[in-house]
């Protein structure tokens, strides 16, 4: 699983790409996370209008992110990641 932390314009633009390479690629898994914070757009949270829409209305109008790039909450990825040394 590839991770990726977004909350600006590079951030997206990152994940188009990698997004892109790890779906047309067989070595890799084809899922890539974007960490997103919460934070709202006309009313809607940003997480979720990149995972039905695509697209980072906020930091990157107009481009749309692969589907296999799926956007989560930072505190979701703090709070189901297994440290190393807890196993």
């Amino acid at each position: 699983m590839t991770f990726l932390r977004t909350w600006t314009p590079r951030g997206s633009a990152i994940a188009r790409i990698v997004g892109a390479t790890t779906r047309d690629l067989a070595d890799f898994q084809t899922e890539v996370k974007m960490w997103v914070f919460p934070e709202k757009v006309d009313g809607r949270d940003l997480g979720d209008i990149i995972n039905t829409q695509h697209e980072n209305v906020k930091y990157l109008p107009g481009f749309r992110i692969p589907e296999n790039v799926v956007s989560v909450y930072l505190q979701y990825i703090i709070n189901t990641t297994v440290c190393p040394s807890d196993q």
